[in-house]
């Protein structure tokens, strides 16, 4: 990917520097300047391959040769044969790709540099109070003095379910079924809403879990909710940054800035 491609370029050239990478390549620093700050105007990627191919011990790309540009299907054609809409379409996508990917980058190291601070100074309050802040899954909110500025730090589990959450299926299933005469509607869309895939094939396990909320006293309903339960885990866990600003209401209001999760 083209972010990886520019993150591992920025990484060789804060390790060898910009005059020895221009040196290796035949190219001026600012060139090399350029491209690391995402400032160079002509084709930054081509850059970065040469670089990378030559500096980093990466195989070298394919280049098109001198007057060919390569179409979305690898194929070389002529530049005079490309109209003149299509070239300036791909001039404008890979500048805005840069200047997207420079930025990305920037992003990226602002967060680690944050979730480091906000780190530091739970650790400089656990010594102060003998506490730690935030809950178990390292959710934090700091707020400035004056109340006006707030910053969160919150980490979302990512869930996965096993096989038993068929086996959960096929009992809600026979409870429906069983109840279907005199049964309330209501709960059945509930339900059958609970077990919904989504583009991806996958269910939405908040929903499933807040199926064993309802007072149902069924021996089978009971045994289905436990195999949901079994059924889920947490893969993977996000940390994000959010953070806000009081307005005039009083309500906070979030700051639109992207610093997702990892």
């Amino acid at each position: 990917m083209l972010i990886d491609k520019f993150a591992r370029y920025k990484a060789l050239v804060e390790k060898q520097g910009c005059t020895v990478v221009a040196e290796a390549i035949g190219m001026s620093k600012g060139t090399i300047s350029r491209v690391y700050s995402g400032k160079y105007e002509s084709d930054p990627e081509r850059i970065m391959d040469l670089v990378l191919s030559i500096c980093g011990g990466e195989p070298t790309p394919e280049v098109p040769p001198a007057g060919y540009m390569a179409n979305s299907q690898g194929h070389l054609v002529r530049v005079e044969c490309i109209k003149p809409i299509d070239k300036a379409r791909d001039e404008l996508v890979k500048k805005i790709m840069q200047s997207v990917v420079a930025k990305s980058a920037e992003v990226a190291a602002l967060r680690v540099k944050l979730l480091r601070k906000i780190e530091e100074f739970c650790s400089m309050s656990a010594q102060v109070y003998s506490k730690e802040l935030g809950g178990v899954k390292g959710n934090v909110q700091l707020k400035s003095y004056d109340g006006k500025y707030q910053v969160r730090r919150c980490s979302n589990d990512i869930l996965a379910h096993d096989e038993r959450l068929q086996i959960a299926k096929e009992l809600v299933d026979q409870c429906l079924l069983e109840w279907s005469k005199d049964g309330d509607p209501k709960i059945r869309t509930i339900v059958m809403q609970a077990f919904r895939v989504d583009k991806t094939g996958r269910v939405n396990c908040e929903r499933l879990l807040a199926l064993r909320q309802l007072k149902i006293e069924d021996e089978k309903w009971q045994r289905a909710m436990e195999a949901i339960a079994d059924s889920i885990s947490a893969v993977d866990s996000r940390t994000y940054l959010r953070f806000y600003e009081r307005a005039v209401s009083g309500k906070y209001v979030q700051i639109p800035i992207a610093i997702g999760g990892i």
